[in-house]
């Protein structure tokens, strides 16, 4: 996928997660990225949000990842979906042979709260995709 205009590319390698996709049927979440204090900065701040390729993943099945923020990350079940981007922010679809390796670069809202993290569900009957990762990083 492209990178919607923006132009960082640089991956700070202290905040980035990966996390192993879930199994057919079920979800993961990334651990979280915490963005600083400032919730209205004035920096615009980019994120790469990455699938590891799949050759397991069972043709026309999916992998939707959703972008999610906290402004505490005191509890794991208070994330929200960040409401500015489609639920799913980015949906990986197997053609027969798996997927290629897929990556989506945005800038986030301003109002993002401070802690984000990635979370991943793989379709019902898509296969066991379990030995690939997803990945958030935070871009320079």
């Amino acid at each position: 996928m492209g990178n919607n205009g923006n132009n960082r590319s640089l991956v700070d390698t202290s905040q980035q997660v990966s996390t192993a996709l879930p199994a057919a049927a079920a979800s993961a979440s990334s651990a979280s990225l915490d963005l600083g204090f400032n919730r209205n900065r004035d920096e615009n701040v980019e994120v790469e949000i990455a699938v590891d390729l799949t050759t397991i993943l069972v043709d026309t099945k999916d992998i939707d990842l959703t972008l999610q923020m906290s402004s505490d990350n005191a509890v794991a079940d208070a994330f929200v979906d960040v409401p500015e981007f489609a639920d799913p922010v980015l949906k990986v679809t197997s053609a027969g042979t798996g997927n290629p390796e897929t990556k989506l670069q945005i800038r986030l809202p301003r109002s993002t709260e401070r802690y984000i993290r990635v979370s991943a569900a793989v379709e019902t009957g898509g296969g066991d995709v379990t030995g690939s990762n997803f990945h958030l990083r935070l871009l320079f």
